[in-house]
């Protein structure tokens, strides 16, 4: 199995930072609060899989 590279992060010195968002969990104040310390390295999103049946 191969493995994937991640891309540099932003800030080498710091260590790596991830945000995952959740619906009807991440709200303003949550917000808020990530934009005071900045942009994280890498965002997480939720997949939905629709069937169309």
């Amino acid at each position: 199995m191969s493995q994937a590279l991640l891309p540099k992060p932003l800030y080498p010195q710091l260590p790596l930072t991830a945000l995952a968002p959740m619906q009807e969990v991440t709200n303003l104040w949550f917000m808020k609060v990530i934009a005071h310390y900045g942009s994280p390295d890498y965002f997480f999103t939720e997949y939905f899989r629709v069937n169309d049946t």
